[in-house]
């Protein structure tokens, strides 16, 4: 990816996330505070100037989420060399026209918190995706060049081998040039942690924060299957969906590198 877009830098337009998934700790809060595009683009000029960046990455949260805003930035990029991608809200890009204006002015990718192809796991966590959105936002990327990359999360409340069936169908049919696989590790803050504490998950809460896991790794358990079985429906997801694709030819990027990480032994699955 660095190859492919050359020198980066990380940004942020926005800070502040006005959506209220139940994973999520919204580090800045959940007022969106947007910076001006003046100050945005004097601060691109400058990294260009003096380091050579000519790509940047938005990581806010909330992205373009004033249309006047957007606008103003796309008019005042295309006036320069350079590119971005961002991380999208799905269901703000119906409109294929706020698309197209974005890639005129020097859109190469966007990252999508997509998180499940179950409408059930979606509405558990609290996250309001449309999925046939999200379905035409990565089929706009791959017929106009841009680099689509999507995150899941598996080992959800309620998730069944038939909601790995249906994140793995999603998968395999709507081609993303790059994707990440994450275990629900439940954040202090979140409801998702509250409800890991109400139902006896988590136990000793600050044992638990202290020796929390990677995201590849299970750090607690909020299902009725054990760490194996959630390893096991990751796996049959990475199986499925590299299958499918090389029968069309397309391998993603994150499939050569993916590492699958050994599950843990059963005596860490609930913190005493």
């Amino acid at each position: 990816f660095i190859g492919r877009t050359g020198r980066a830098f990380e940004m942020y337009s926005s800070r502040g996330c006005p959506w209220d998934c139940s994973f999520c700790f919204r580090v800045s809060g959940a007022s969106t505070r947007i910076r001006s595009v003046d100050d945005i683009i004097t601060e691109m000029d400058h990294l260009h100037e003096a380091h050579g960046v000519e790509r940047f990455s938005f990581v806010d949260d909330t992205f373009g989420l004033k249309p006047r805003w957007l606008e103003e930035f796309c008019r005042r990029m295309k006036e320069r060399p350079y590119g971005f991608r961002f991380q999208a809200m799905i269901n703000s890009l119906r409109n294929s026209n706020k698309l197209d204006m974005m890639r005129d002015a020097g859109l190469f990718g966007v990252s999508m918190g997509i998180e499940s192809g179950s409408q059930k796991i979606l509405d558990f966590l609290g996250k309001k995706n449309d999925l046939e959105a999200a379905r035409n936002l990565i089929r706009y990327c791959n017929g106009n060049d841009l680099y689509a990359s999507g995150s899941f999360i598996i080992g959800v409340p309620g998730e069944t081998w038939e909601t790995i069936e249906e994140t793995r169908e999603f998968m395999a049919q709507n081609r993303l040039d790059s994707f990440q696989i994450f275990f629900l590790n439940p954040y202090p803050g979140t409801r998702i942690f509250d409800y890991a504490v109400e139902t006896g998950a988590i136990t000793a809460p600050l044992d638990y924060i202290v020796n929390m896991g990677l995201e590849d790794q299970i750090s607690v358990n909020l299902t009725e299957h054990d760490d194996a079985t959630l390893y096991a429906m990751r796996d049959h997801i990475l199986d499925g969906v590299i299958a499918e694709q090389h029968r069309d030819g397309f391998e993603a990027a994150s499939w050569k590198r993916f590492q699958r990480s050994k599950p843990k032994p059963q005596s860490n699955r609930r913190l005493t």
